[in-house]
């Protein structure tokens, strides 16, 4: 399994720094990953 795709979402708040959305073998998608401080 390898990661095809990266998207980061930068977001404007004091905890939450970002949104990523990772695809996996150009089928599996996995969304709405939160990066917290």
């Amino acid at each position: 399994m390898e990661i095809t795709d990266v998207k980061v979402i930068p977001v404007d708040d004091e905890k939450l720094k970002a949104f990523v959305s990772i695809v996996f073998d150009q089928c599996f998608v996995v969304t709405d990953i939160k990066i917290i401080h």
